[in-house]
C-alpha cells in the first residue's frame, strides 16, 4: 500500500508514500486515499488530518502520468472538469486537513492540496497546474484558487509552475518555511487545533464551506 496512515493522539497522519514516482498516484492508490477519508471521519478519536508526502522531493504530482496518458480522457470530460472530481480529494472530509509541502505539488497534487484547510509549505516548494500541456482534465478552476479569474487562468492555461513565494503572495499557502521545519510546523498547527472540541472543528469548517447568500 502507498498511502500510510497513522494516528497519534487526535491527530491522523495520511502520507503519500510513493517517493520513486514523486508520490504521483495510481487508481488503488486514489482508492486507498478514499479510504483514509472514511477511516478519518468514522473516527471520533481523530480531530485533525495532517496530509503529507514521502520523501523531500515532492508532497504530490497527481495522478501517475504512466497510466494517464495513454489512455487520455474524451474531450466531452474534458469540458466537464468538475465531474472528474473524486471523493478521495479532502473536501468531502468534515475535519480540519492540513498539508505539509515540500518540494513538488503539481496537477492533481496540487488540487488535493487546494481541498485541504492549512498549508504549511517549504521554501523550496513548485506548485503548478501542467494538464493543458498533457492534455488531461483541470480539477480545479481559478475559483478554487480564490484568485481573479485572469490571475488563475494564467496557470490553468500556460502550465507554469510558481514558487512557494507567489503561493504565499497569492494566499494559495499560510507559512513558508525551511524544508527541515516543515513537518514539525505542521503537527504544530495541527495540535493546535485539535485542541478544540471536535463538534466546533466540525461546525466551522461546515460552515466555512457553505456558500454565502446575498440577502435581496
Amino acid at each position: 500500500m502507498t498511502i500510510d496512515v497513522r494516528r497519534d493522539g487526535p491527530v491522523l497522519t495520511v502520507t503519500l508514500n510513493r517517493p520513486e514516482r514523486l508520490n504521483a498516484l495510481t487508481g488503488p492508490d486514489y482508492r486507498d486515499l478514499a479510504a483514509a477519508w472514511r477511516e478519518a471521519d468514522a473516527d471520533d478519536r481523530v480531530r485533525v488530518v495532517v496530509l503529507t508526502g514521502a520523501g523531500e522531493r515532492a508532497f504530490c504530482t497527481g495522478a501517475d502520468l504512466k497510466d494517464t496518458i495513454p489512455h487520455p480522457a474524451p474531450l466531452s470530460e474534458l469540458a466537464r472538469p468538475k465531474a472528474q472530481q473524486r471523493p478521495d480529494r479532502a473536501q468531502p472530509l468534515g475535519k480540519p486537513v492540513v498539508a505539509a509541502v515540500r518540494g513538488y505539488c503539481l496537477g492533481g497534487g496540487m488540487t488535493l492540496m487546494l481541498r485541504t484547510d492549512l498549508r504549511i509549505a517549504a521554501d523550496d516548494a513548485v506548485f503548478g497546474l501542467p494538464e493543458v500541456v498533457w492534455g488531461i482534465p483541470v480539477n480545479c478552476a481559478p475559483r478554487d484558487l480564490g484568485l481573479s479569474h485572469p490571475a488563475g487562468m494564467r496557470w490553468t492555461l500556460t502550465g507554469d509552475r510558481f514558487g512557494a513565494a507567489e503561493a504565499y503572495d497569492r494566499g494559495l499557502v499560510n507559512r513558508v518555511v525551511p524544508p527541515a521545519e516543515v513537518l514539525d510546523r505542521a503537527y504544530g498547527l495541527a495540535h493546535r487545533v485539535a485542541a478544540h472540541p471536535l463538534d466546533r472543528l466540525i461546525a466551522v469548517k461546515r460552515l466555512a464551506l457553505t456558500p454565502s447568500r446575498r440577502s435581496g
